[in-house]
C-alpha cells in the first residue's frame, strides 16, 4: 500500500511537463540588395529587336523616333529704310519719288564645324511712299540654302502686296496680290556682305497687267521681274546698308536705291 501511495504521490506533486516555447524571433532590419548593372544594359526591350519584331512588341503603336539633337542659332533685326524711287520708259522721261518704310528679319543658322553650313532669312518689309507717288508695298519673304567657305546660295518664297500710283506721269499699277520666288548669291568677306539677287513674281489677285517683255530692258520671267544688288556692313551691334531693285513692270522699269540702317538683337 505504501508505494502504491508514494507513486500516486509524486505523479501528483509533479505536474506534466509542457512543450517548450519557441523563443521569440528578434526583429531584424531590412536587408538592402545592391546591383551593379552595366551601363549598356539598361534601355528598352525593344531596342534590341528588328523593325518587324519591335512593331509586334509595340503591339502595332508607333515607337517614339530619336532625332539627333541639332545647334541652331538664330538672330532678329529691325531695319528703317529710306529709298529714292524712280520710272523710267515713259516718252523718254524719268520720274523721282522716294519711300520709307522699316524691315523686320530673323536670320539663323547652324552651329558646326562641317564645311558645308546651312541657314535662312525670314524678313517683313512695309514701304509707303512720302513724293512723287502714292501706295504701298508689304513684302514677306523667306530663303534659305547652303554657304560654302564665305558664299551662300538662298533660295525661296515672295509674297507681295503693292499699289504705286506716279502722279506725274500719270502712271498706275493696281493694287495686286503676287506670289514668287527669289534666288540670292551672297559673299562674306569680313564684316562685309555682297548679294545679288533675282526674283519672278505671278500676279494672282487684282487687274494689274504683267509686264511687256518687248518693252522691258531686262529680261522678264513671270509677270513682274525684279534683280537686286547689295552691300553692307555688320559690325557688332549696327548694320548699314546700301542696295539697289530694278523690276519690270507693266509701266515700265521701276528702280529703287535704298539706305538701311539698324540695330541686331543679341
Amino acid at each position: 500500500m505504501v508505494p502504491l501511495a508514494l507513486c500516486s504521490l509524486s505523479a501528483w506533486a509533479e505536474p506534466e511537463p509542457q512543450p517548450a516555447s519557441e523563443p521569440e524571433s528578434a526583429s531584424e532590419s531590412p536587408r538592402t540588395i545592391e546591383l551593379d548593372i552595366p551601363e549598356d544594359v539598361g534601355g528598352s526591350a525593344l531596342e534590341g529587336l528588328d523593325e518587324d519584331a519591335r512593331d509586334e512588341a509595340s503591339g502595332g503603336f508607333p515607337l517614339p523616333l530619336q532625332l539627333p539633337q541639332v545647334p541652331i542659332r538664330g538672330r532678329f533685326t529691325a531695319r528703317p529704310m529710306i529709298q529714292a524711287a524712280l520710272l523710267t520708259g515713259r516718252e523718254d522721261r524719268t520720274f523721282w519719288g522716294s519711300r520709307v518704310g522699316v524691315a523686320v528679319s530673323h536670320r539663323y543658322w547652324r552651329l558646326s564645324d562641317a564645311t558645308v553650313q546651312w541657314g535662312g532669312h525670314t524678313e517683313l518689309q512695309a514701304l509707303f511712299p512720302i513724293g512723287g507717288f502714292d501706295g504701298r508695298r508689304v513684302q514677306l519673304s523667306s530663303t534659305f540654302g547652303p554657304w560654302i567657305g564665305p558664299v551662300g546660295l538662298a533660295l525661296g518664297a515672295v509674297v507681295r502686296s503693292d499699289r504705286v500710283q506716279w502722279r506725274n506721269a500719270d502712271a498706275l499699277l493696281p493694287d495686286t496680290l503676287a506670289l514668287g520666288g527669289r534666288a540670292d548669291l551672297s559673299v562674306q568677306l569680313g564684316e562685309w556682305r555682297a548679294t545679288a539677287g533675282f526674283e519672278s513674281a505671278w500676279l494672282v489677285a487684282g487687274n494689274r497687267p504683267p509686264a511687256d517683255p518687248d518693252r522691258a530692258t531686262l529680261p522678264v520671267v513671270g509677270d513682274e521681274t525684279a534683280y537686286r544688288l547689295g552691300v553692307g556692313r555688320q559690325g557688332n551691334r549696327i548694320f548699314v546698308g546700301l542696295r539697289g531693285l530694278w523690276r519690270e513692270t507693266a509701266i515700265g522699269a521701276e528702280v529703287d536705291v535704298g539706305l538701311q540702317f539698324g540695330l541686331r538683337s543679341l
